[in-house]
């Protein structure tokens, strides 16, 4: 089923994935044709993951970052289903569908981005979408220009960026690019991941493997801290992973 509704659109840069699960293939065709539709205007690269099964959507491999999903399964209820989804995708938006008002009240109990009662008006759909990507889009992905192209940069994919006067190198596990952002812009973003180690660096805890008198990333590279953010930079590090944690297991 999720090969037979792909559909992707011409911007160039990084995929937004939206999923949908309903045991109910009508409804699902019918999400994915208006999600298609209201995705196409806001002109980013995107895929639609269509699901009739909760236990093939935890199975996905892909990541997902927009999840519409039904209350209301026989497999398995999407209470529970949210509460996985949330453990395999971290700040995923669940955006539950639901005929009956009883199901709100439990449906915050887990992480719950918005609910959508049945049967959907567009208007809904549209602002629930849009509301979950400008989330989304603010605090993981980021528009850059490189030459004379602006890209669609995913903020988990960077290990760390260096200064370089009115730009900066942003730096992948295997690659690199050169954009017009400078570091003071990148630091002013507020990016819970990005974190400035001293004038020329910002590392990104997620790929940090640890912190001493150096960062040690989990690709080999190691970054130097500036001698009176080392205590500052341990803390924050520790606070970051607490939380992460906490997000997991809670």
């Amino acid at each position: 089923m999720e090969r037979e509704y792909e559909i992707l659109s011409t911007y160039k840069g990084d995929k937004l994935h939206v999923a949908v699960c309903d045991d109910k293939e009508m409804i699902v065709r019918g999400l994915y044709k208006q999600l298609h539709y209201f995705m196409e205007k806001r002109g980013i690269k995107y895929k639609i993951l269509p699901f009739i099964s909760p236990i093939r959507l935890l199975e996905c491999q892909k990541s997902i970052h927009i999840l519409f999903l039904d209350i209301d399964m026989p497999q398995m209820n999407g209470l529970l289903t949210a509460k996985k989804a949330s453990e395999k995708w971290d700040d995923i938006k669940i955006i539950f569908l639901t005929a009956h008002m009883e199901y709100m009240q439990s449906a915050f109990k887990v992480k719950t981005f918005r609910y959508l009662l049945k049967p959907f008006k567009k208007e809904d759909i549209r602002e629930a979408l849009y509301e979950a990507m400008d989330v989304l889009l603010e605090k993981r992905f980021k528009l850059i220009k490189v030459h004379d192209m602006v890209i669609q940069i995913n903020i988990p994919e960077i290990y760390y960026i260096e200064a370089l006067g009115d730009q900066s190198a942003v730096f992948m596990e295997n690659d690199y690019m050169i954009s017009n952002v400078t570091l003071k812009e990148w630091c002013g973003e507020n990016y819970p991941d990005l974190y400035r180690c001293n004038k020329s660096y910002i590392v990104n805890f997620l790929h940090v493997e640890k912190i001493k008198d150096k960062v040690f990333l989990t690709n080999g590279k190691e970054l130097p801290v500036a001698v009176r953010k080392r205590r500052q930079i341990k803390e924050a590090y520790y606070s970051y992973r607490k939380e992460k944690a906490r997000i997991l297991w809670d």
